[in-house]
């Protein structure tokens, strides 16, 4: 009773979008089926991602002798557009999607919309500081699960048993 209707939706929709936005977040590039161009003006976000991502094996992670700490705004950037109509875009209103297409760490955001409409439910007989602590748990689970998404996307997979792998795997297809 104290939650309302609709501060429910707004929850369930940014639960149900944080899949789309954790695997998006950590998968870079843009994650779109269709090019930009296809997608009828009205329909297109541009989501301004950060800076283009390149493959290396060097400690420090480079990009032309700078390290993305302290790379500047002049190095390429992606431009990836989607289709509001689709998920999880579809489940916000203008403005949300808006300032989610500008935000960096948009399951981070997410996570934060979350928690801000959990500590706006005023407390009544349904809902009490015991109810507000374990729904804040649960967002807080979920934030750390970025953070460990992160660490092993940028975990680096040793040379020695990347080799070892792949002739392991060949050897098993040929026999």
């Amino acid at each position: 009773k104290e939650v309302g209707m609709d501060r429910k939706v707004r929850m369930m929709n940014l639960v149900a979008a944080y899949p789309y936005l954790l695997r998006h977040h950590i998968r870079h590039g843009c994650l779109c089926e269709e090019a930009g161009e296809r997608i009828p003006e009205e329909h297109r976000l541009l989501l301004e991602d950060p800076l283009k991502t390149l493959e290396t094996r060097f400690e420090g992670d480079k990009i032309d002798g700078l390290t993305r700490s302290n790379a500047s705004p002049s190095l390429p950037r992606d431009k990836c557009y989607v289709d509001k109509r689709k998920l999880p875009w579809n489940l916000f209103d203008y403005f949300s999607t808006q300032r989610l297409a500008r935000t960096q760490n948009r399951p981070l955001w997410a996570c934060d919309r979350i928690g801000r409409e959990i500590m706006a439910i005023p407390y009544g007989p349904n809902f009490s500081s015991r109810e507000r602590l374990v729904m804040l748990t649960a967002v807080d689970k979920l934030t750390n699960a970025i953070g460990e998404c992160e660490r092993i996307h940028q975990t680096a997979v040793p040379l020695n048993y990347a080799r070892h792998s792949l002739r392991s795997l060949t050897l098993f297809l040929f026999t």
